[in-house]
């Protein structure tokens, strides 16, 4: 999972195309990747806003944690697991 590409785009870019997001992220739908970023401003780790008619992100913010580069496997990982044990109900909410 590439997460970490992601955050490292917003620290430098505040407005991210929805396309530059998806691609780092290996996600393929845009409304996955809405619900994504929705999850991600509801825990605190992002603000900002969608405009879903621009497919465009416009970051205010961005919640920054300290993990080393060896740790990326192991989170990425963790949180792949926790996707895939969701209910595929869930992803058409």
């Amino acid at each position: 999972m590439s997460s970490y590409k992601a955050s490292e785009m917003s620290a430098d870019v505040q407005s991210i195309p929805y396309q530059a997001i998806s691609q780092a992220l290996q996600i393929e739908s845009t409304r996955e990747l809405e619900d994504l970023i929705i999850d991600v401003m509801y825990a605190g780790l992002l603000g900002g806003k969608m405009h879903h008619d621009e497919k465009i992100l416009h970051v205010d913010w961005v919640s920054g944690r300290d993990v080393s580069p060896e740790s990326l496997v192991d989170i990425g990982t963790a949180l792949q697991n926790w996707y895939n044990s969701l209910s595929p109900s869930l992803y058409h909410c």
